[in-house]
C-alpha cells in the first residue's frame, strides 16, 4: 500500500478511495454482526469508532462529548484497540485500567501506540457489553441517589 504514497496525486487518489471502500465494507460488516453504530474516525483514516449505546441507524453528533465509544485502528491487517471512553462503572470488569477524563463519572483508557492490543470480534462484543452495563449501572446509581430527595 505504501507504494502509492509518493507517486503522484492520481495514484494517491486511487489508494485513498480503495482504503475508503475497504473501511466502508468493514464498518458495514461490524454493524451487521454487532448491532451497534460503527463509524469512521474523523481524525484517523485507518480508524473506526464503535458506539455501544447507539443503533446502526442512529445519528451521532460531533457535540456529543458524553457518548461512550470504543476506538479501533486497522494496523498490519488487524484491528487494534486505540481507546475506550465510557462511564467509570463500565470499567469495573474490564481488564484495562481506567484513566481520568475531564468529565465527572467518565473514564478513558488509551494503550500506548507501540503496544496496542489486537482485538477480535469476541473482544469487541465484551467491551460493548461492559460499557452498556456501565450505562445501566450509572443510571441506577443516579436513580438511587435522587430517589428520596424532595425538591427545593
Amino acid at each position: 500500500m505504501e507504494e502509492f504514497e509518493f507517486e503522484g496525486t492520481w495514484r494517491k487518489f486511487v489508494h485513498e478511495n480503495m482504503m475508503a471502500s475497504e473501511m466502508k465494507e468493514l464498518i458495514s460488516q461490524l454493524e451487521g454482526q454487532l448491532g451497534v453504530k460503527v463509524a469512521p474516525n474523523r481524525y484517523d483514516d485507518d480508524g473506526i469508532v464503535i458506539y455501544p449505546d447507539k443503533k446502526p441507524e442512529d445519528v451521532v453528533y460531533s457535540s456529543s462529548r458524553n457518548t461512550q465509544n470504543i476506538g479501533l485502528v486497522f494496523e498490519d491487517g488487524v484491528l487494534r484497540l486505540k481507546s475506550i471512553f465510557g462511564y467509570e462503572r463500565g470499567f469495573d470488569k474490564l481488564p484495562f485500567p481506567p484513566g481520568r477524563s475531564s468529565m465527572a463519572g467518565f473514564a478513558i483508557h488509551m494503550p500506548p501506540e507501540n503496544s496496542r492490543p489486537k482485538v477480535s470480534l469476541d473482544d469487541i462484543q465484551m467491551l460493548i457489553d461492559q460499557l452498556s452495563g456501565g450505562l445501566e449501572r450509572e443510571a441506577q446509581a443516579q436513580a438511587d441517589f435522587y430517589k428520596d430527595r424532595q425538591p427545593d
